[in-house]
């Protein structure tokens, strides 16, 4: 169950904007081939989303094959749902947006709830990186803060490279590009305290989901307060 509740950002409960100020993006370069772009408050009116994905999604738990048995993963994930008219109308215009600054279309996007500081996601790069050596992937959070590391991945090291983390705020984005899923790895960690918080991702084409045959669903949440 939810066991911390989220306090809304002064400046995410604006009115929905189909717009999405994607020109706050700034680039970090991580290496001769990856890099991310960071953008704090991209998204205008997040804590409604927040509220809407919440209300609307049909969350499931899943278990992941971890060497010899299945565990389950400490997070939920659903599709994006049918949104309001205007929530609709904005996540569109978000993913229009993106489409256009980076030149490629995107999927209609994945949504993971971290019900507390007690749900994370471990260090890991993207299946899409094994099919692409250019994938984008965007990932705009909602809810609550929550801190988001970046690492080189050490099978794949090559010489020194700098570790980042950075918080994420509600309406903030992240979009990881290059060989970002290859040859880097990104997590969210525990954390003692924090409230709920959704991530929404969007993958450029040439993800189909592989990967996923090494999760199965363990549970259909019908309630977003319920799940353990």
């Amino acid at each position: 169950m939810l066991t911390a509740a989220y306090q809304p950002s002064l400046f995410a409960q604006g009115p929905v904007s189909a717009v999405s100020r994607l020109d706050r993006l700034r680039r970090v370069q991580l290496d001769d081939m990856s890099w991310v772009d960071r953008g704090v408050g991209v998204f205008e009116g997040s804590d409604a989303l927040f509220r809407e994905l919440l209300e609307r999604t049909a969350w499931e738990g899943h278990r992941r094959l971890l060497f010899d048995r299945w565990v389950d993963e400490p997070r939920l994930h659903g599709a994006m749902p049918r949104l309001s008219d205007a929530m609709d109308e904005a996540v569109s215009g978000l993913r229009a947006g993106l489409a256009d600054r980076y030149q490629r279309d995107f999927d209609g996007g994945w949504a993971a709830l971290y019900r507390d500081g007690s749900d994370s996601v471990a260090w890991h790069g993207d299946s899409i990186g094994r099919f692409r050596g250019d994938a984008v992937v965007a990932v705009l959070s909602v809810g609550a803060e929550r801190r988001f590391g970046l690492r080189p991945d050490p099978k794949r090291s090559r010489g020194e490279r700098s570790n980042y983390a950075w918080r994420l705020g509600s309406g903030d984005m992240v979009v990881m590009g290059g060989a970002c899923q290859r040859d880097w790895q990104h997590a969210v960690p525990k954390m003692a305290t924090a409230g709920p918080r959704i991530s929404i991702q969007f993958r450029s084409p040439g993800w189909d989901g592989v990967g996923r045959a090494s999760r199965t669903p363990s549970s259909r949440v019908s309630e977003h307060s319920s799940g353990d």
